[in-house]
């Protein structure tokens, strides 16, 4: 089967890493995987590596006609059965030019939790594209789902497809054994001792990753707890300037964007993914498959992936008829004082609950689960002939 996908990030972050692994999964199955993206961007060179074709033929702006254009030809000449598209900005243009295109299936992803926009041009545009061009929506947790249909009650719920991420070295045969990494180079880079229990935040320095709560809440833990950040982002000053204002100096290590991740976990004690908004990332699953002691802020999809589960027949994804305990700690968000308790009772006292956390990466979050789940939904008339 034939599939042409899109994204238009300049960086390799979640969403693009989830696309690398979809793309190298639908490849290794005999698909015929084309994916459009920024020439010279961080995607392009990532699947230039393994092997995957790209194309710099994409959808742009929406008034950037000769590019729609130019998608829609494309399309037009390759004929694949099915079109995903993973940048929401593009959604109105790439689904236009799909259908206009004739014969594919149109799949959109969407995997941070957003509301439809209640009104204006994007509401519009969103609404036109659903309504007319677009056959499915595939969203990373139930939180997404929920959020999104509570606020377009028109879309029908059987079009949402929830396909949980998937995260790289876990799911096969292999047993539940946390993912390896060199921790004792990173604390040598850093110059931290062993007697320093070190909290990992791997994320955006964006507002809604909340690294602004981990250092209010850094300021009240004892000195001998410190925080690395791996991330950059638009946040980047403004946060190093609260920590400075915090008294924080010396205790905040700054990375900036790492190639290394499980490295960097390896080194921590502990990792802080204190959201506003987030569904699934991968830098969570990667702490999950180190076995590393978690704080997450309750509301999205990260609750989901940790906490606790009753026993359900009708959740046979997330365990089935056997409940789960919990996986990490959950907190409200917004509280920089629950934050700290949590982290510092997670230090202290961790249990079963890393150990919960690894079977779940294991167990839940395979890559090639992934890739069974979007084969259903990318190319349905191939599971009928099964």
């Amino acid at each position: 089967m034939r599939l042409i996908a899109h994204n238009d990030g300049w960086e390799l972050r979640g969403n693009e890493r989830q696309l690398r692994y979809l793309a190298e999964g639908l490849d290794r199955r005999g698909h015929d995987v084309l994916v459009s993206c920024r020439a010279g961007g961080a995607l392009a060179a990532e699947l230039e590596r393994i092997h995957i074709h790209t194309t710099p033929i994409r959808p742009r702006g929406d008034l950037a006609l000769p590019s729609a254009l130019a998608f829609r030809s494309l399309l037009r000449e390759r004929r694949p059965d099915a079109v995903l598209l993973t940048s929401w900005k593009r959604v109105f243009t790439g689904a236009r030019m799909a259908r206009r295109a004739g014969g594919s299936r149109v799949i959109v992803r969407l995997g941070i939790v957003r509301p439809m926009p209640e009104r204006g041009t994007a509401a519009w545009k969103l609404r036109r594209a659903f309504d007319r061009w677009v056959d499915a929506l595939v969203v990373n947790s139930e939180a997404v789902r929920r959020v999104w249909l509570e606020s377009a009650p028109w879309f029908a719920p059987e079009r949402v497809h929830v396909i949980r991420n998937g995260v790289d070295g876990v799911g096969g045969a292999g047993g539940v054994e946390g993912v390896a990494g060199d921790g004792a180079r990173v604390r040598r880079e850093l110059g931290v001792g062993d007697e320093v229990r070190l909290i990992a935040a791997v994320a955006a320095l964006e507002p809604r990753k909340g690294i602004d709560l981990l250092l209010h809440a850094l300021a009240v833990l004892p000195a001998d707890i410190q925080v690395v950040v791996a991330g950059h982002g638009p946040r980047a000053e403004s946060l190093r300037a609260l920590a400075e204002s915090l008294g924080l100096s010396g205790r905040v290590h700054w990375l900036g964007a790492r190639a290394d991740v499980p490295d960097v976990l390896a080194a921590a004690a502990a990792f802080a993914l204190p959201t506003r908004a987030d569904s699934v990332p991968n830098a969570l699953l990667e702490a999950m498959a180190a076995g590393l002691p978690i704080v997450t802020t309750s509301g999205n999809g990260a609750e989901e992936a940790l906490g606790a589960r009753a026993a359900s027949g009708a959740e046979e994804a997330w365990g089935g008829a056997s409940p789960r305990p919990p996986a990490g700690w959950i907190v409200t968000p917004e509280d920089p004082e629950a934050l700290a308790t949590a982290l510092a009772e997670a230090l202290a006292a961790p249990g079963g609950r890393p150990e919960e956390a690894r079977w779940r990466a294991h167990q839940w979050f395979g890559v090639e689960r992934m890739v069974d789940e979007y084969e259903r939904v990318l190319f349905p008339s191939q599971e009928a002939r099964r």
